[in-house]
């Protein structure tokens, strides 16, 4: 039986400017590349005479990053901020790090409960290619 292959995400850290917050769970990046449709009257069809569609690569979208965190005053200060954000993911033996140049926060929505500490849902909306080391 192979060895299962994972890593723990304490130790995941996120940095982005003036954004501070302990952060407790961090969801995205969410990389999708869209594909167009170009399939046409001459397109491959199969032995059993079954038309096949044809796709070609159009843009990627590096989509959002979501941070939850524990609310500090004054953090909301930076939204709508245009920074690079980089994410270290602690992977076995050397760190992956994902770095997001042109990054704008786009969210900041406190939730405050009688009963529980004050959390923040932060969004940041990321552009261009990711550079991943």
């Amino acid at each position: 039986m192979a060895e299962a292959v994972a890593y723990h995400a304490h130790g995941t850290t996120l940095v982005f400017a003036g954004f501070t917050a302990d952060r407790v769970t961090i969801t995205g990046p969410s990389l999708v590349v869209e594909t167009g449709d170009v399939t046409h009257l001459e397109s491959p069809i199969d032995a059993n005479g079954t038309p096949w569609r044809e796709f070609i690569r159009m843009l990627g979208d590096a989509g959002e990053v979501s941070v939850t965190c524990h609310v500090l005053p004054g953090e909301a200060a930076v939204i709508g901020t245009r920074d690079t954000l980089v994410i270290v993911f602690p992977t076995v033996g050397v760190p992956t790090t994902g770095t997001f140049s042109n990054t704008i926060m786009t969210g900041f929505d406190i939730t405050s409960d009688v009963a529980e500490h004050g959390t923040a849902d932060v969004t940041f909306k990321l552009s261009g290619f990711p550079a991943w080391t």
